[in-house]
């Protein structure tokens, strides 16, 4: 009975086009992310952060929250950059480039701190930068 149940299920991949939706659901995850990069690469930079929010909703990732953040860096908004690139580097600390874009969030918290905050957030990205170097060099 078993096999009988897999010579249909065969059948009905092959003949009609029909996949289960656990497969559907991750084709379309995957075009979704390739146009995600490919916007992004074009520097359509608002349709890329839609595409990654929407993909965000089913299943949130490093590589979305990285470039989610990096976005967020291009729109100037300091508090989303610093939260994403946060809790990106918390799941992967080991990635430089997740380190150099954090390095890249406080250099604008720097920008945008008041005077007696400055100081701090510079020294937050200057440890990112040199962790960013350690990094590099041992990869």
């Amino acid at each position: 009975m078993t096999s009988l149940r897999c010579v249909a299920l065969v059948l009905l991949v092959s003949w009609f086009g029909w996949k289960p939706a656990a497969c559907r659901a991750a084709e379309e995850r995957a075009a979704d992310w390739c146009a995600a990069m490919d916007l992004y690469q074009d520097g359509r930079y608002s349709e890329a952060r839609a595409v990654l929010r929407r993909l965000e909703v089913s299943t949130p990732d490093v590589e979305i929250d990285f470039h989610l953040g990096r976005l967020a860096l291009w729109f100037d908004d300091q508090g989303e950059a610093l939260a994403r690139l946060e809790r990106a580097l918390a799941a992967s600390p080991r990635e430089a480039r997740l380190h150099n874009a954090w390095g890249d969030a406080c250099g604008l918290a720097a920008q945008q701190a008041a005077l007696w905050q400055k100081p701090g957030w510079a020294r937050r990205c200057l440890r990112s930068e040199e962790h960013t170097s350690e990094l590099q060099s041992l990869a």
